[in-house]
Order: structure tokens, then sequence, then C-alpha cells
């Protein structure tokens, strides 16, 4: 089996098979060679190795969500007795000062009882039920997930959201994971970038809530635009993307009623924006 290169520069697969021919006494008179076209073996041989990959690949992550999920859940038994032991000293102790600390201790405590609803929500399998959210805190939320990587990265974040609440209808954890997929996908953008900036921005409309976040990185070119949306498509390294996270952002948005578009970012970046069915503040 060799590679050909044909005139137009394709490349081609072939077997090539060579017999010797010999006259009646034996001695060789020469040979006859053939060569035949395995290009399309070749290739349903590479998906099928492709699609191998990602079974496995697949099957990591449904453990990783298993694994993970678990870990979360014994954590937030001892945050919830660390809370109540900061409560019961902060009701029992005189000093302003030491009832400052234990105030900013508690304060710590919940950030990290956040994150942990915030991975749990990410490793467990979401419905489709809705309700009201503001959109102010969940972002805070999936911000506090990312704060290491923000910090290493020197990327600014940009609140242009309103000091009002902002109310949509929709599934927390599906809008938790979406968000949290766009934040990753634009700190990883905005590694290289001259200008590191991270913005979020929202629209109220009438029946619906544009929920925008924009990074200042090189942007999506249009070839890779197009498919973006599909399933193990990735730009990333291998280790480093599965393709997946787009993928399953925009089907499970869909399932809650909500959309996903992609632009170009005023002044260059990419900007994605959630849109979300508005609702009224219960």
């Amino acid at each position: 089996e060799k590679r050909y290169l044909r005139p137009d520069g394709e490349v081609v697969w072939g077997n090539l098979t060579v017999a010797l021919m010999k006259d009646d006494t034996g001695r060789p008179v020469g040979a006859v060679g053939m060569v035949e076209n395995i290009g399309e073996q070749k290739r349903m041989q590479a998906e099928l190795d492709q699609a191998y990959e990602k079974s496995l690949q697949l099957e990591k992550l449904s453990a990783l969500g298993s694994f993970v999920g678990g870990i979360a859940h014994e954590i937030k038994n001892p945050l919830m007795g660390l809370s109540n032991y900061i409560a019961h000293v902060e009701d029992n102790i005189e000093d302003a000062d030491l009832r400052g600390v234990l105030d900013r201790a508690q304060h710590q405590v919940r950030r990290i009882a956040r994150i942990v609803d915030g991975v749990l929500g990410y490793a467990r399998a979401n419905d489709t039920e809705t309700r009201v959210l503001d959109l102010r805190p969940l972002v805070a939320d999936v911000l506090d997930l990312v704060r290491s990587e923000l910090t290493r990265w020197s990327i600014t974040v940009v609140d242009e959201l309103p000091d009002d609440p902002v109310p949509v209808r929709s599934n927390r954890d599906v809008l938790s994971q979406a968000l949290l997929n766009l934040v990753l996908n634009g700190i990883y953008a905005l590694r290289e970038a001259p200008r590191r900036e991270l913005r979020f921005a929202a629209e109220q409309q009438p029946r619906r809530t544009l929920l925008s976040v924009c990074d200042t990185g090189p942007g999506v070119p249009e070839d890779i635009r197009r498919r973006i949306y599909d399933p193990f498509f990735t730009t990333k390294p291998p280790g480093q993307g599965t393709g997946l996270g787009l993928s399953v952002t925009l089907r499970q948005l869909n399932a809650v009623g909500a959309e996903l578009t992609l632009t170009d970012a005023p002044g260059g970046g990419a900007c994605f924006t959630l849109l979300l069915p508005s609702a009224a503040v219960p």
C-alpha cells in the first residue's frame, strides 16, 4: 500500500501488486504491475478509527462527570458543617474585630459552596424544566468558578450588565453550563491576545433577553465558524479540547427555548449571544 500524487495535487491511496513473468524455461522475461485504488477503504477505516477514539473519549467524559459529581457531594457536607460552626461562634462572641474575621470566613465558605454547586450542575444530567432566574448572580457564580484562570492570564472582566435584576425564564443548570463553556472558550482565545478583556452585557427586549459574552481575542474565522457547533470539532490541540462544549451547549439551550449566535465583537474578537425568553420578576 502506498500513496500516489496526482497531477492536480490530490493524494490517492493505491495497493500495488507486481507479478514476475517467466518463459517456459523459468527465465524471467518481464513483470506485470497493477495499482488498485483503495482510497475509499482507507477513508472508511479512518472514519472507523476516529469513531472509536470518540467513543472512548465519551466514556471518559461520562466517567469523569460521575467522579466529579461524587466529589462535589462529599465536599458539600463538611462545608455545611463549617458554615454552622462559624455561625455558632459569631452568635457567641462579643469582639467586633473577630466577628469581622468570622464574617469574611463565612463569605469564603459560601463562595466555595457556590463553586461546588456549579460543578454539580455541570456534572449531572440536565432536565428541561424552566423557572425565573436573575442573570446577575448566575454570571457571578460562573465567574467564581474560573476566577483563578482569569487571574492567571491577566484577563479583565468588563461588567456591563444592568444594576437591576435581569429576569429570564430558563433552566439554571443548562444556563450555567452554557455560560461556563462560553467563558472558558473566551479565556482560551485571550491567552495570547495583546488586550485581554471579557465583556458581559444584557439587552432586555419585550419577549426575550440577549446576554452577550464577548472577548478581545483573534475572533473566529469564517471556515471554522461554519463548523463550530459540530460534535467533536475543535481547534484546540489534542488533550485540551473534546469538541463537545458548543455542540452540547447548543442542544441543551434549544431544549429550554433558548438560542445561541456568534458574531464579530466590536473592535475585534468573538461575541457569543444567548437569546433567552424574558420573564417578569416574580
